[in-house]
């Protein structure tokens, strides 16, 4: 009878030793990666968009931005890859006491992208972009002072391109995206996006 207890308490005491040790076994990654909810990251691609300016014919600025961008899959986008480049520009807004009072304005280029795989190998963009500048030749409104009303101050007119926009590209492949022409000065901008996947 006391080898029969004795027998009991042995077993009982494996099967509870085996119910420790399992629960504290790492579920394996496959399970973590389910339960988590994440996603295996896409390839990273080399997207550069250039903003030529034409005058007529003639090119006469050609500004090339590039950014690295991480790919999505399953039909979603990946993050968002910026660029932001400028300077601030001063422009008078007024006088007080004869002295001019002055604003900086922010100018420049901002750059969003991001990116999607699609099927047949193809990459969809979605690219926000934003170009402004000062053109100090330009026509404007000079102010004059008033402690010396012979003294003007000339003021600059910023120019300002703006495109929210999705394009579809393979790897190496290059696309003229928009084409604008400013109704002031005439001057044409083509924006060119090209994709090239990082192996």
């Amino acid at each position: 009878m006391k080898r029969l207890a004795a027998l009991v308490v042995v077993l009982f005491g494996l099967f509870f030793a085996g119910l420790v040790v399992r629960g504290q076994e790492k579920p394996d990654k496959k399970d973590e990666t389910t339960t988590s909810g994440a996603r295996p990251e896409g390839p990273q691609a080399k997207v550069q968009v250039v903003f030529n300016e034409y005058d007529g014919d003639k090119k006469i600025k050609s500004l090339p931005y590039t950014l690295l961008v991480r790919v999505g899959t399953d039909g979603r986008d990946g993050p968002w890859s910026k660029i932001r480049m400028g300077s601030r520009v001063p422009v008078v807004t007024g006088t007080a006491g004869g002295q001019a009072q002055w604003q900086y304005v922010d100018v420049g280029t901002s750059i969003d992208c991001t990116a999607s795989a699609v099927p047949e190998g193809r990459y969809r963009l979605s690219l926000t972009m934003e170009r402004s500048w000062p053109e100090s030749d330009g026509a404007s409104e000079a102010k004059t002072m008033p402690s010396d009303p012979e003294q003007r101050l000339r003021q600059p007119i910023i120019r300002q391109f703006r495109s929210d926009n999705a394009v579809t590209l393979r790897d190496g492949q290059t696309l003229e995206a928009n084409f604008a022409t400013d109704p002031v000065t005439g001057k044409v901008i083509r924006l060119e996006v090209s994709l090239n996947v990082l192996k």
